[in-house]
């Protein structure tokens, strides 16, 4: 079976001065002497990065992301939050003689189906059937196109869970792709954008016991004992106003 390019992502548009933006905001928090004219301080902006993350939500992004299955599609859906989405339909737009699907499986099973359903589809519309209901017969793999805006924030949290070697492959592989793009234009957001253990130092799946790097960092094993520890601690402090963050 050939290899087929899983995807094709596009970095559409972008916040300009995302630098400037995210350091007024944390001098805006502050009530620190914002000067606009001056130049960006690494180490201050690495620090916006570290601290309240509201402000990470006036960096945008829109991506087009081409040749990916609905079946992917169905999942980047999900991320409701800080997110906008744009989609090829299969109502209205007549698929005959377009439709592609990819084919994920060397079973000859598999290559049967999506053609009888390729061929169904071309029969239906042939015959006058509406797209909207000849739809139906088309596989999930059907191949689309989707547009996405994202800000910052929730790019971070998508990166968190997409980065993770329990992601499916396609998924993985826009994940990766878009973080190169934006890390393209934005290195000093690096820190936000890996997976979730690379993030915060702990596993974003504890139940999940195959991931590779668990056997090595024993640090991203989820103990519970600790967590109970830790919620007790917590419990101590904050009904007593016992810990003053500012202070």
């Amino acid at each position: 079976m050939s290899q087929q390019k899983l995807c094709d992502v596009e970095l559409c548009s972008y916040t300009q001065d995302a630098e400037r933006i995210l350091i007024a905001a944390k001098h805006t928090r502050r009530l620190e002497k914002h000067d606009k004219g001056a130049p960006i301080d690494q180490q201050e902006l690495q620090h916006c990065l570290k601290t309240v993350l509201a402000p990470l939500e006036f960096v945008d992004y829109i991506f087009l992301i081409k040749g990916v299955t609905r079946a992917f599609t169905h999942q980047l859906v999900r991320s409701r939050v800080g997110t906008s989405f744009a989609q090829e339909s299969m109502r209205v737009a007549n698929k005959s003689g377009q439709a592609s699907a990819r084919i994920q499986s060397e079973k000859p099973q598999f290559k049967t189906a999506v053609e009888v359903s390729f061929a169904c589809y071309e029969s239906m519309i042939e015959e006058g059937v509406a797209t909207e209901d000849a739809r139906g017969v088309l596989p999930i793999n059907t191949l689309t196109n989707i547009m996405m805006k994202i800000n910052l924030r929730a790019l971070s949290s998508m990166m968190n869970s997409r980065l993770c070697v329990r992601t499916a492959k396609e998924y993985r592989t826009v994940a990766e792709d878009i973080r190169d793009l934006v890390l393209n234009i934005h290195p000093w957001a690096e820190p936000v954008l890996r997976p979730y253990c690379a993030h915060h130092g702990v596993c974003c799946y504890p139940a999940y016991t195959k991931c590779p790097l668990k056997a090595k960092y024993q640090e991203l094993q989820p103990v519970d004992t600790e967590l109970d520890e830790i919620m007790e601690e917590w419990k101590r402090l904050v009904p007593n106003n016992a810990f003053n963050p500012i202070s």
